[in-house]
């Protein structure tokens, strides 16, 4: 399946939105843990 956009059917806005939702990272979050014999797990 390939998806096909074409900026020049769309606002600015929309491109503006597309490209900033696509590059920019997210967030991520490390949750670590510790065993009961202290070995540690992330």
């Amino acid at each position: 399946m390939m998806i096909s956009i074409d900026p020049a059917s769309q606002t600015e806005q929309d491109n503006y939105k597309f490209l900033i939702g696509s590059i920019i990272p997210r967030p991520v979050a490390f949750v670590t843990t510790l065993s009961e014999s202290g070995g540690r797990n992330i």
